[in-house]
């Protein structure tokens, strides 16, 4: 009944012609380019659309919300035949991980976007059903993937997917995690309150066709490289806390019951070395607490500073009204980190006004004390430039 409200008060479009395909275009280049600073392939900056060869497969689909003057939503989903999925995209998604993936019909959502005023509103749900009824009703897809922005990870949730091992991706803006939905398993769906529960009801079932078997995929989603189960989340912060190693850290001097709401909203990502975090200029406003491994910090291809567990990053960004990285961040060693979205700390707010206010203590505590090191390395390069260091040893800079 909901997910039938939410077609109704959202209307879905598939664009049939080229005028409906450039108007998502278009789109696309107004939030990946002018809103959020994306660095992807495809832009075209005279026509100021965003345009790739993907688009014009034919096994690409792309539908909308809004008009052709006005598009407000618009994803682009790809659908393959058993054993026809193309290599960079089966290789980005980590699909060789999955048990009989050469037998199952595949697709995978991609461009999936919404206008910055209507976000957390109906138009995600709307087009997520649509697209299950549009590749499973028409299509008869098994099994879903996508690729996304780490802060992106709980909305993706909501509609059905999950983190399921496989490695991420590294983008020219950071990192990106696959994530997979098996659109049979309505009881899953159900659960969660998925708009694709009753299209998995409609299509799967007795008299139906057969659904898939979701234990046989279970061990996937146990080892994804994403952690969301509070209760591992509160035992690696603790583990962190416990290293006597780390030392003072901004994770060390928040009070017991601030960690533990935190680990409570968060989710821990495992970074390879060399893996990109963020990028300097882009768009967002998530926060990371190191927990295991180092990262470097680095601003116009120069290193800032090295930090390790129990510090944070990117707490410039969190505060700033545009959300702009100030720096990059790269993993040195393998490492985990705890993701924070500004949506937590928002939350906070509203229904913990005392413990927020401790957590933007603490956020600017650090703020202060990176913006002096940076004083201090501005006073020594105008004082003696001959003796600044290349690789300055201060752990202390501003980040991201």
């Amino acid at each position: 009944m909901l997910s039938g409200l939410l077609s109704r008060l959202e209307p879905v479009h598939e664009a049939c012609t080229r005028e409906e395909r450039e108007a998502i275009y278009r789109f696309r280049y107004q939030v990946y380019v002018e809103e959020l600073h994306h660095t992807v392939g495809g832009v075209d900056h005279e026509k100021r659309w965003l345009h790739d060869e993907d688009d014009d497969a034919p096994y690409a689909i792309h539908v909308y919300t809004g008009t052709l003057q006005e598009v407000t939503g618009a994803v682009r989903m790809m659908h393959w035949e058993p054993g026809k999925v193309p290599e960079r995209e089966f290789r980005m998604l980590s699909m060789e991980r999955v048990p009989d993936i050469m037998e199952r019909r595949v697709a995978e959502l991609g461009r999936f976007m919404i206008h910055h005023t209507l976000r957390g509103r109906l138009l995600l749900p709307a087009l997520a059903r649509y697209g299950y009824e549009c590749l499973v009703g028409e299509h008869g897809v098994e099994m879903m993937f996508l690729c996304c922005a780490p802060g992106l990870i709980s909305a993706y949730a909501r509609l059905g997917f999950r983190t399921f091992g496989g490695a991420l991706v590294s983008h020219a803006d950071g990192m990106h995690v696959p994530m997979m939905g098996i659109p049979s398993d309505h009881e899953r769906l159900a659960r969660i309150g998925s708009p694709a529960a009753s299209v998995a009801r409609k299509y799967y079932g007795p008299g139906r066709r057969p659904p898939l078997d979701p234990q046989r995929y279970e061990h996937l989603f146990e080892d994804a490289s994403v952690v969301m189960d509070p209760e591992h989340i509160w035992e690696e912060m603790q583990h962190t806390l416990q290293d006597a190693d780390a030392g003072p850290s901004f994770l060390h001097q928040l009070p017991e019951r601030l960690v533990n709401e935190l680990g409570r909203c968060g989710c821990i990502v495992e970074v390879a070395p060399g893996t990109l975090v963020t990028q300097e200029g882009y768009v967002e406003r998530e926060l990371y607490v190191i927990l295991s491994g180092s990262f470097e910090v680095l601003s116009g291809g120069r290193r800032l500073a090295v930090v390790g567990a129990g510090e944070v990053l990117g707490e410039v960004a969190f505060f700033r009204e545009s959300g702009c990285r100030s720096a990059s961040v790269r993993a040195v060693a393998p490492g985990r980190v705890l993701m924070l979205r500004r949506k937590v700390l928002e939350s906070m707010m509203k229904d913990e006004p005392a413990m927020a206010a401790e957590l933007l203590f603490h956020l600017a505590r650090v703020v202060s004390e990176r913006l002096a090191a940076a004083n201090r390395r501005m006073r020594l390069m105008v004082a003696r430039p001959s003796m600044l260091p290349t690789q300055p040893p201060d752990p202390a800079a501003p980040e991201p």
